[in-house]
């Protein structure tokens, strides 16, 4: 298969998700968060605009996720070990926040937002 770079005009012609700079940076997430615990929060920002469509909104405003840790592991090719380590520690820094409805099944969780003063271009 042929090596084919991008043209400038190309940069822009795929879906991508988002992963705030933050988790790299802030010294409150550097070290504690491995690459699929970043990966996940990104994917889990991207699944909240779904979230809003569907209109998933608790009493209070919040918009929360539904999905199973296996639609998780299918998506992010992860294995059961990994996925749960990498929802535990978004859990330990408190960036995620579980409400599990059956063991084993769906979760609703929150996803928390992140403050833009907290990190200031990489002086974190």
């Amino acid at each position: 298969m042929e090596f084919i770079p991008y043209k400038a005009h190309e940069c822009f012609e795929h879906l991508y998700y988002q992963i705030p700079m933050e988790l790299f940076f802030n010294k409150n997430y550097r070290d504690k968060l491995n690459s699929d615990s970043k990966i996940l929060y990104g994917f889990l920002l991207n699944r909240l605009t779904l979230s809003a469509k569907n209109n998933w909104i608790d009493e209070i405003g919040n918009v929360f996720l539904i999905f199973t840790r296996k639609e998780v592991q299918t998506i992010l090719n992860l294995s059961d070990k990994t996925a749960t380590k990498a929802f535990k520690q978004l859990n330990e820094c408190k960036l995620i926040h579980e409400h599990l409805v059956k063991i084993d099944e769906e979760a609703n969780m929150n996803v928390k937002k992140l403050n833009k003063r907290t990190c200031k271009a990489r002086k974190c």
